[in-house]
Formats: C-alpha cells, structure tokens, sequence
C-alpha cells in the first residue's frame, strides 16, 4: 500500500511540475524541443 501511495505521491508532483513549466511537458512528451 505504501508503494502505490508513493507513486501516487509522484505523479500528482510531476503533474503540478508540468503545469508550471510548459519545458517541462516537452521533455516527458519526448518532443524534440
């Protein structure tokens, strides 16, 4: 259970992250920008 919490945890960061950054979803995308 903790594991998924964790991952969880990861994504909604990674998310927040990308809203901030519009780079940032370029390179998870894996644009070439």
């Amino acid at each position: 259970v903790e594991q998924l919490e964790r991952d969880a945890g990861r994504l909604i960061d990674c998310r927040e992250r990308v809203n901030f950054c519009p780079l940032g979803a370029c390179a998870l995308a894996g644009t070439g920008l």
